[in-house]
């Protein structure tokens, strides 16, 4: 009795474990979701071909590939052009390396905003926003810090020797103002980012304190013999304004509290900044 009973058991063992096998072999634990399988038409070479999804992007890249080839003819053709003029005119060639595009179209401004310009502002728009050769529009310019703009492009088409002895559009003020013609080219650089008269009319009252201050800074730092009154004796030799030989007779002017143009005498900080409307 026993042995049948023992017979019996191990015949339930036995049919159990051919039927894991079998459930085991004929199908996976976890199969993969239909939305992660292949489609067989994408496996398909003959039927990737009509796809129209495919057909896109292959025109979307035929079309990146011949943009930049067009690109590169352009700045090649615009290059040999600045090169003619440069035989022709004799200046130095635009910098084709950064921001040649801003660069070549700094002048066109709409008609509407021309006008406007020549009208409220007495500013001509119609002008080469390139100084020595590297245009002015390749700077950062920054909405949270907007006047930066302004005083990085006015250390670069003035002279250290200008800067310390001329100023913004004085109005009150006995100081020389700067060259207007350059003083425009900023303005007409922000005009570039600003894009309209009103934004321009907005900033500008805020620019041109931080264009004046500028200039007082300079001054006080010549004045002070900080590290600008040493790039201001560079400057003046290398333009060949002063000799080594003299060099000594120039730092006792300075040293007195003159700037080189004339005889025109720095004012203490607060006399300037009250003249200049900045107090």
């Amino acid at each position: 009795m026993g042995k049948e009973a023992l017979n019996s058991k191990n015949s339930k063992i036995s049919k159990i474990e051919s039927s894991i096998h079998k459930h085991h072999s004929t199908k996976t634990i976890l199969d993969k979701p239909k939305a992660l399988q292949t489609p067989l038409s994408l496996l398909n070479t003959t039927q990737s071909e009509n796809n129209p999804i495919m057909d896109k992007l292959d025109a979307l890249l035929t079309f990146c590939k011949e943009l930049s080839a067009g690109q590169a003819e352009i700045n090649k053709k615009l290059f040999d052009l600045d090169q003619s003029l440069k035989i022709l005119t004799g200046r130095p060639p635009i910098d084709l390396k950064e921001d040649s595009i801003n660069t070549l179209e700094a002048s066109n401004f709409s008609k509407e905003l021309i006008e406007q310009a020549k009208t409220r502002l007495s500013l001509d728009l119609d002008v080469d926003l390139v100084y020595n050769g590297k245009s002015l529009l390749r700077h950062l310019f920054n909405y949270t810090n907007i006047n930066t703009y302004g005083t990085t492009l006015l250390s670069e088409i003035f002279k250290l020797r200008e800067l310390n002895s001329g100023t913004v559009e004085p109005t009150k003020s006995t100081t020389p103002g700067l060259d207007q013609k350059r003083v425009d080219l900023i303005k007409v650089c922000y005009l570039k980012k600003l894009k309209t008269i009103e934004a321009f009319e907005h900033y500008w009252p805020s620019i041109i304190k931080s264009l004046r201050q500028k200039c007082i800074d300079i001054k006080t730092n010549i004045k002070k013999k900080g590290h600008l009154w040493y790039k201001l004796q560079e400057e003046l030799i290398a333009d060949g304004l002063v000799s080594t030989e003299n060099n000594e007779e120039i730092l006792e002017d300075i040293d007195e509290n003159k700037s080189y143009d004339d005889d025109y005498e720095i004012k203490t900080e607060m006399e300037q900044m009250d003249e200049l409307g900045l107090v």
